[in-house]
């Protein structure tokens, strides 16, 4: 595999999209995002399945995460460049703290990314991060 570099200017973006979800931003994140967006939810989100495509859709998904969640954001531990031009792999440490419950849960995953002309154009949230090496096509190691 060639060894590139982390786009700045991408590495920025994701870094910002990050940094607006924290904020509750998520207008400001569905900006960063083209129109026809693909988002490709976890299988354990319950009531949305597979592949959604479009910003009204990805809006749904985050509108979900806070039917259960009174707090649920996600932090990036470390960005790595994935095996496609564009492709991006974060893994990510989710801080959760249920809704009624109060139980506050830490979770492992990763997000892969693909941007475009500085828009994030899929987004693909796995929970198993041997897994997602692999969707990224980097090395298991």
């Amino acid at each position: 595999m060639e060894n590139r570099r982390v786009s700045d200017e991408d590495l920025e973006l994701i870094r910002r999209a990050y940094r607006l979800w924290r904020a509750g931003d998520f207008e400001g994140l569905l900006a960063l995002c083209t129109d026809d967006v693909e988002w490709i939810p976890p299988s354990y989100l319950v009531g949305i399945t597979g592949p959604q495509v479009g910003k009204d859709a990805l809006r749904a998904g985050i509108e979900a995460y806070f039917e259960s969640f009174e707090e649920f954001w996600p932090e990036p531990e470390e960005i790595l460049d994935g095996a496609e031009p564009g492709t991006y792999l974060a893994l990510v440490r989710t801080h959760t703290k249920g809704r009624g419950s109060g139980a506050e849960v830490t979770i492992d995953v990763a997000h892969f990314f693909t941007i475009r002309d500085h828009r994030v154009v899929r987004f693909q949230v796995i929970p198993d991060r041997l897994e997602a090496r692999q969707v990224a096509g980097l090395d298991a190691d």
